[in-house]
């Protein structure tokens, strides 16, 4: 997760590879402790076609900052990064695996 976007893994059906286009806009909520927000964005698939019923996909987040509610959007998603981030360090200096 990040502030431009994020990471996903697609699954398809009956063994067949995920349907996935570049086209497919998307609406996602996020949720983290205190925080929930809705976001939209665009997927983006990796080059070269998947060989399983499994893979890897990003989500590009459309662009926040043109209004005052994706000013705040943007704002509350830079606050759980930032979370997110502190407790990855946290755990890293303790010697803990992430779940």
């Amino acid at each position: 997760l990040s502030l431009g976007g994020m990471g996903c893994t697609v699954f398809g059906k009956d063994g067949n590879p995920p349907v996935i286009s570049n086209e497919d806009r998307l609406r996602i909520v996020i949720k983290a402790r205190d925080h929930e927000l809705l976001v939209e964005g665009r997927m983006k698939y990796p080059v070269g076609k998947p060989k399983t019923d499994i893979s890897r996909a990003g989500i590009q987040f459309k662009a926040m900052e043109n209004s005052i509610e994706g000013r705040q959007t943007l704002a509350t998603l830079t606050r759980i990064v930032g979370e997110l981030a502190r407790e990855e360090v946290r755990r890293l200096r303790l010697g803990i695996k992430a779940a």
